[in-house]
This record gives structure tokens, sequence and C-alpha cells, in this order.
């Protein structure tokens, strides 16, 4: 989705870098390295991106430093776009690997294949002890923050375990294809 508003591959990663460490003030180099592009290509959409107003710049020494502009008028949109899109899977990850109840968490499906594509529904596989109330208030929660519908389910780990056995074919759709591990607790017996 991105792709079709931002033409280069390394703008739509500066952006989601610098959307998901709006706080952080880095070198070109620096983040050259974080989002796996030439310093050439970089340097060269980081211009681009202090021209448009998004991030300023300041020298220090030799190194010129780059940071958001956190006035810039559409700030709080941008970082909602880059959330409900590019930044989602990171998003959830956060959000399940924070959870002790939570042994195993994956994103299966459609999603899972292409994770930026914004009118895609999320589909979550959560295996452990985490309660059906406190998994539905986060699923809620979820589909909130990133305007999507997500769909669950909750195993507890003796039933995964059993289901993974006997090759419950319910179980082996979900297991077939691209995942997205979102969490993995393992040593938690559950």
């Amino acid at each position: 989705m991105l792709r079709a508003l931002f033409r280069s591959r390394v703008t739509i990663r500066l952006l989601g870098y610098f959307m998901k460490y709006p706080e952080r003030e880095t070198y070109l180099r620096e983040v050259s390295r974080e989002i796996s592009e030439p310093a050439s290509a970089v340097r060269r959409e980081l211009e681009r991106l202090e021209t448009f107003g998004l991030i300023r710049s300041r020298s220090i020494g030799n190194h010129k430093y780059f940071s958001v502009r956190e006035d810039f008028p559409v700030l709080p949109e941008l970082k909602d776009l880059f959330l409900k899109t590019e930044g989602a899977v990171d998003y959830l990850k956060e959000s399940f690997s924070r959870l002790e109840e939570v042994q195993l968490a994956f994103l299966h499906g459609d999603f899972a294949e292409r994770p930026s594509a914004a009118s895609l529904e999320i589909d979550i596989v959560v295996v452990g002890t985490i309660g059906g109330d406190q998994l539905r208030s986060l699923i809620e929660k979820l589909q909130s923050i990133l305007a999507r519908k997500i769909n669950y389910t909750l195993y507890e780990s003796k039933e995964f375990g059993r289901l993974l056995e006997e090759e419950d074919p319910s179980l082996r759709k979900k297991l077939d294809g691209e995942k997205i591990v979102l969490a993995a607790n393992l040593t938690n017996k559950g």
C-alpha cells in the first residue's frame, strides 16, 4: 500500500524506522545499517525528507544527526498510517511478547504472507494459559488501534500438543503456509 504512495523502497524503510523510533536522533551510517540500505541511497532520501519538512538535521563534529520534527503537521496521521500497514507486525509482537501467559502466538493466513496489505484481516493463533476475557480485551484494543478485524484461536498448551500430535486438519490448515511468530515463551509450560 505504502509503495503506491511512496515510490522509493528506501523512503518507506526510512519512514518506518523514524515512525517506530520518533524520539531517536541518528546519523547516516547508523540508520543505513538499521534499515539495510546503502548509505548513498539513505543520504539522498534523508535530504528529500528534510526538504519535505518531516526530518531535521544538525551537525555535531563530523556527524550529521537526523530526527523527526515533532511539529510536522501530519505526523500523527503518518504514524497511524505506518502503524496500520508497515508497523502492524511490530506492534503485535510487542503486545504479545509481554504476556507471560502466552507460550506461543503466531500470525497465519493471508496477512502473514502480505503483512503490509492494509485491507487484510489478521489471523492469530495463541497458545497458553491466558484467560479468554483477557485475550478478548487485548484483541479489541488491537482491532481499534490497527483498524483491522482480528480473528484468533486460543489453545491451552496440552490441547495444542494433542491436536498437533493427532494432525488435526483445522490446526494443520493454520500451520500450513507462511507464519510470523509474535511470541515464543516456550519455557513457560502453562
